[in-house]
């Protein structure tokens, strides 16, 4: 399944200093807003297809970003993973769910957007889904 959904903020803009504390930035909390409403839209799209949700074990993740020269490519995985635990496509984006985490440039996406493939490596091993079914998403 692969969710489109607004770029998420750089791990270097997730929180912010309030005096000694550390509390989440306006920018993120924005964003996960935002963004959760457009999962939480999309999931019901997918759990129609009779996929199970959460993923629990054996979860492969890629980020599909757009080109920006100077953008950190590793710097969108932490809002991202947390996006997708928060909304219950993933149980936890710890080493027991989680074995495969990747990302790639998509010259095609507008600089806004991103998508995020989430599939199990199950499906992808075993063929319950084609590697470019899985990358495309659900007709």
């Amino acid at each position: 399944m692969k969710f489109d959904l607004p770029i998420a903020p750089s791990t270097n803009h997730l929180y912010a200093n309030a005096g000694k504390r550390r509390i989440i930035s306006k920018n993120y909390e924005k964003w996960l807003k935002a963004a959760g409403i457009e999962v939480n839209a999309q999931r019901s799209m997918f759990k129609a297809h009779g996929l199970k949700l959460p993923i629990e074990e054996n979860a492969v993740v890629c980020l599909f970003l757009p080109y920006r020269a100077t953008a950190d490519l590793d710097n969108r995985f932490k809002a991202s993973l947390d996006l997708m635990v928060k909304h219950n496509v993933l149980k936890d984006d710890n080493m027991k769910v989680l074995v495969n985490l990747s990302a790639t440039i998509d010259l095609q996406l507008d600089i806004h957007r991103m998508q995020i493939m989430v599939a199990t490596a199950d499906d992808m091993m075993t063929g319950h889904h084609t590697y470019e079914e899985t990358m495309s998403g659900y007709a």
